[in-house]
């Protein structure tokens, strides 16, 4: 049986939304049970490390990220919604996405997060303004975090994570008056340092 690209990006599109819908499905489970929710505010940046391009050529690509998202918690599942501005070797990204996460451990030392949204993408450099112009496409983005402070007010932490960015690059090719388009996909390492504030006083739930 042989898989396109395409195939394979669709089957892993399911199995991103299939995750998140089972941490959602848990989180309004925990705030069922809950009797407080409390808001957050996150802050983070970063370190990716990958490589982009269109299925059959791909080149090394790299650059950081800045991040902020605002949501709640209940227990141990968190809800936030939030944005990132991230600079690559040839592009400039925006995500937008919803994050679903939720502790793991005995102790809740450990997280993982689920981002899924929709990256504005924009080519770097004059040259491109008029021949070549970057849309950009859905993302996901599945980490593993680390606390290595817990404070009342806020918890420092760690991020090991994987980014997809897919993206089309429409251009005129030599010769050509006709344009043309080529989907990029990006797939990228990154490492991350974030710090969450927990914001007072705790909201009342009402699903009790």
């Amino acid at each position: 049986m042989r898989f396109t690209n395409n195939s394979l990006f669709s089957c892993a599109r399911i199995k991103g939304v299939a995750i998140a819908a089972i941490l959602l499905l848990s989180g309004f489970t925990i705030s069922a049970q809950q009797t407080t929710s409390q808001r957050l505010t996150h802050l983070e940046a970063g370190y990716l490390l990958g490589g982009s391009g269109d299925g059959f050529f791909f080149v090394l690509d790299h650059g950081f990220a800045f991040t902020m998202a605002h949501g709640a918690r209940w227990g141990g599942f968190s809800l936030l919604g939030g944005a990132s501005y991230q600079v690559f070797l040839r592009s400039n990204h925006v995500p937008i996405f919803l994050e679903a996460g939720t502790a793991l451990g005995k102790r809740g030392k450990g997280n993982f997060r689920l981002r899924l949204g929709y990256s504005l993408a924009q080519s770097q450099g004059p040259a491109e303004a008029q021949e070549y112009r970057l849309k950009g496409g859905w993302m996901v983005a599945p980490a593993y975090g680390l606390n290595l402070f817990n404070g009342s007010k806020g918890q420092l932490q760690a991020w090991l994570g994987y980014n997809y960015h897919r993206a089309t690059l429409r251009f005129k090719p030599f010769g050509s008056g006709q344009a043309a388009q080529s989907a990029l996909h990006f797939h990228l390492f990154s490492l991350k340092m974030g710090y969450t504030f927990f914001h007072a006083p705790k909201i009342k739930n009402d699903l009790q």
